[in-house]
């Protein structure tokens, strides 16, 4: 069963970041999704059944909707007996006050927050309405969190434009306290990613992981975490990878946008929809035949995956991050830069021994 999404303020967001995949839609309406719709989501979420109830607060900029709304959110989940509820918001961070961060520790939500990188790199797109980067207004948003206990989780976003400079960038991040680091490829789904200014190619993605890798290995801290090396790593000590961009299906995500409708992951836009939470349960949409259809055609793979080593480990990657290059079935635009990681981390062999440990404590 899935976790959701919850997209409560829609495309409003009061920064507008250069790549953003949502620039082509509005951005500047506010749209916060009713209390009404907000009821009748967390009756929908209690009703799946499974034991972890996970909600994933996103935007636009999520707190954008105020903290009388998220009261109210963990409000109605304690009417729902017996769920055992885990939120998590992802923000750019710039609005977050004391209140906020006492609310976060209060309830324990897990808050993951946007920072690219290096001052530098982060004010090159990320820039608030007046034009101006918005860095130092998130890292003291960030201040705000951790003086409340609060250990934020950040993601990156990699473009054309900072892609070559990965090794800079993660120690930025680690110089500046982050433990827990993904990286974003950025490839825009929402429009066409052929024309897209800010899109990574397969071999600038490669040369990029390799760059990480390397300087994940110098900086030698235990307790550094980044996605997209532990997933490997775990790979190559037999394990399962828990990301869902190594399980080719789209089935661990629904996201609820601010009117009830119901769509697959973020990253895909809204070209499929489900059907509305006010009009139908998640257990009758996943039985539906959009579902199903959509479902179906995530889980095909082209016939240049049937061969490959790294089959069942990577299952033709993200879905948002496929195209349709001739073959069987639209194929992983990444899938080079994943066997040439793959194979660095083989030929690691002493590095890797010393470093099981993290992918052990994940």
């Amino acid at each position: 069963m899935p976790s959701i999404q919850a997209k409560i303020v829609g495309d409003f967001c009061n920064l507008r970041c250069t790549y953003c995949r949502d620039r082509d839609f509005d951005q500047g309406r506010v749209r916060v999704m009713s209390g009404e719709t907000l009821s009748v989501l967390i009756r929908a979420v209690s009703a799946l059944p499974q034991s972890v109830l996970r909600m994933h607060w996103l935007g636009g900029e999520p707190t954008l909707a105020g903290l009388d709304f998220f009261r109210e959110v963990v409000r109605l989940q304690a009417l729902c007996s017996g769920g055992n509820w885990r939120n998590t918001i992802q923000t750019n961070a710039t609005l977050i006050t004391s209140d906020w961060a006492r609310f976060f520790k209060a309830h324990n939500f897990k808050v993951g927050v946007s920072i690219d990188g290096t001052q530098e790199t982060h004010d090159l797109d990320r820039v608030n309405l007046s034009d101006k980067g918005s860095y130092r207004q998130a890292m003291q948003g960030v201040a705000v969190l951790r003086d409340a206990e609060v250990n934020p989780s950040v993601i990156c976003v990699i473009t054309r434009r900072n892609v070559g400079l990965g090794a800079q960038m993660l120690r930025s991040l680690v110089n500046n306290g982050f433990t827990n680091i993904s990286f974003n490829a950025f490839y825009n789904t929402a429009t066409d990613p052929s024309r897209d200014d800010y899109a990574v190619s397969d071999s600038e993605w490669t040369q990029f992981l390799k760059d990480v890798f390397e300087e994940w290995v110098r900086i030698d801290r235990p307790d550094v975490k980044v996605r997209e090396i532990d997933q490997m790593l775990a790979w190559t000590q037999g394990k399962i990878a828990k990301s869902c961009v190594f399980r080719g299906t789209c089935s661990s995500w629904l996201l609820v946008d601010h009117d009830g409708a119901v769509y697959p992951c973020e990253r895909l836009g809204r070209p499929t929809s489900f059907g509305n939470v006010r009009d139908s349960s998640f257990t009758e949409m996943l039985k539906g035949s959009r579902y199903r259809e959509f479902a179906f055609r995530t889980r095909e793979v082209p016939n240049k995956c049937q061969k490959c080593e790294m089959k069942n480990f990577c299952h033709n990657g993200c879905v948002a991050h496929r195209t349709d290059d001739g073959d069987s079935a639209p194929h992983y635009v990444y899938c080079g830069s994943r066997l040439a990681f793959h194979k660095l981390l083989q030929n690691s062999v002493g590095t890797l021994g010393s470093l099981a440990s993290h992918t052990e404590r994940g």
